[in-house]
């Protein structure tokens, strides 16, 4: 189909709904806060129909709205001038109340807390790459071009991130998904 006849079968229900869930759940995983989340989520929506012109339909979707989406979040950070670094900035994750979904792969809301409060830990660009790689699956390359960021420096911070979250939820702690 040419046109926007095309565009609107690609962006149409459909679509949103196979990635609005994904997108939705990694903006909530960087700021803990369903509000700004939903938010930052519709921003992401309305800015990937505003560019439909310029998607490739070839590319990947959900690189396409994540590119977006980290880009809407550094935005809105800017815009306050807030910073994702270190504990001050994620102590949210401690005020949520903490619920597992159906979709979380941590068994308890004790395990999925301590989550929490490790991640916050992390660096930003740490927190950045496991949240893709966790809620996406996507490839470390499709983070890397997500992020702008080299490939090196994406797996410097899956890796360091990984080694943190190891040291401080333990041996035993389930971080399969993750690592995938």
């Amino acid at each position: 189909m040419d046109g926007y006849a095309g565009h609107f079968e690609f962006f149409g229900a459909e679509w949103f709904e196979e990635h609005h869930r994904i997108i939705h759940g990694y903006l909530f995983a960087l700021t803990r806060d369903r509000h700004l989340a939903d938010d930052l989520t519709q921003e992401t929506f309305m800015k990937a129909w505003e560019s439909r012109d310029r998607y490739e339909e070839r590319g990947v979707a959900k690189a396409f709205l994540f590119q977006i989406a980290s880009r809407c979040l550094k935005d809105f950070y800017r815009r306050k001038q807030e910073v994702l670094c270190g504990e001050e900035a994620w102590s949210v994750w401690e005020r949520e109340s903490v619920e597992p979904g159906p979709d979380e792969s941590l068994e308890t809301a004790e395990e999925i807390a301590r989550m929490h409060r490790v991640m916050a830990r992390l660096s930003r660009g740490q927190q950045e790459v496991l949240s893709l790689r966790y809620f996406s699956q996507l490839s470390f390359s499709e983070i890397a071009g997500i992020l702008e960021m080299p490939l090196n420096t994406v797996l410097s911070h899956a890796r360091r991130g990984l080694a943190a979250l190891r040291e401080n939820l333990g041996d035993g702690a389930k971080l399969s998904r993750w690592e995938g």
